[in-house]
């Protein structure tokens, strides 16, 4: 588990993070959400020690990352896939890797076996001995995840992985990092694609150089927004609202665009009232749907809200 307490970090008198708080669990995905500036690569760096903190500390189970005798140890349970993959172009693909592989202590024996099975299971075994300046971007990405995880790390950190790649080279790194947690690895996510992070994540924690909030993107959804029912009816003729909204579960009730809408607290249980009422009162009902809110709008209230807040 990694462990994040007041973590601060400042350069110079600009604000990088200032006092996050929270734990990383083991064998899930956490993804950090926040606007550009917002520090994610900073806490990225403070979780894997590449940085120190200002202030505050990072336990990597129970291993500081301010403590340099750990430093190493540390670093073998962490792999890292940095926003831009910095590959020694001129190389080969095999190089790269026995290089990384190298300076992690393995020997060439086992960094050939381990290359060659991640290789093939990445499609790229047959551009082993190419210069990876021919690499399109998706091979190097690919490449670069094999960096990542070369010597088995227990916790990958992916910064932006998806950035600028087609559908296909973005479906392959997703499932891969799906695959990972199946793997009782950890996954930790910098993204601004909150559609792939609301789909690929256990849990998510927004910043804003401080931590506005984390939790599960569900359970963000239903803390910024009550859940809203539309019953779509045959004809709305007739309908008052004034019993509806004497019930005791509903917070709201309107009729718009000709359906009722209904804002409440749980359909699965009070879905059912609502139907036998309008059934009674003659009333067809054609169907029924929730509205969904997405991780991007649960994203957006949250941000906005901490605008003008200090620092």
């Amino acid at each position: 588990m990694i462990e994040v307490s007041n973590l601060t970090r400042f350069y110079g008198q600009n604000v990088g993070v200032k006092d996050l708080n929270f734990e990383i669990k083991e064998g899930e995905i956490f993804a950090l959400l926040g606007p550009n500036g917002a520090g994610k690569t900073t806490t990225l760096r403070l979780l894997t020690g590449m940085i120190g903190p200002t202030r505050g500390c990072v336990s990597v189970d129970d291993l500081r990352t301010d403590d340099l005798k750990s430093i190493r140890q540390i670093h073998m349970k962490v792999g890292i896939l940095p926003e831009v993959p910095g590959h020694y172009e001129n190389l080969s693909a095999f190089r790269n890797m026995q290089f990384y592989g190298r300076m992690y202590g393995m020997d060439d024996s086992n960094i050939e076996a381990r290359v060659k099975e991640l290789m093939h299971d990445f499609d790229i075994w047959d551009k082993r001995d190419s210069a990876v300046a021919t690499f399109s971007k998706g091979m190097k990405q690919k490449l670069a995840i094999i960096r990542a995880v070369i010597h088995d790390p227990k916790y990958i950190f992916f910064d932006e992985p998806l950035s600028g790649l087609d559908p296909e080279a973005s479906r392959f790194v997703k499932d891969y990092m799906k695959s990972l947690r199946g793997n009782d690895k950890t996954v930790i996510l910098s993204t601004h694609d909150l559609d792939d992070a609301d789909k690929l994540s256990d849990r998510v924690a927004v910043v804003r150089n401080s931590l506005l909030a984390i939790d599960s993107p569900t359970a963000l959804k239903n803390q910024a927004f009550r859940r809203t029912v539309v019953f779509h009816l045959a004809d709305i003729n007739g309908l008052t609202l004034n019993e509806i909204e004497n019930m005791s579960f509903v917070s709201s009730a309107k009729i718009e665009n000709g359906s009722l809408v209904i804002e409440l607290d749980s359909p699965e249980q009070n879905n059912p009232e609502i139907t036998s009422y309008l059934v009674q009162k003659g009333f067809r009902i054609q169907f029924i749907g929730e509205v969904r809110h997405s991780l991007e709008d649960v994203y957006l209230s949250i941000v906005e809200k901490s605008k003008g807040g200090k620092i």
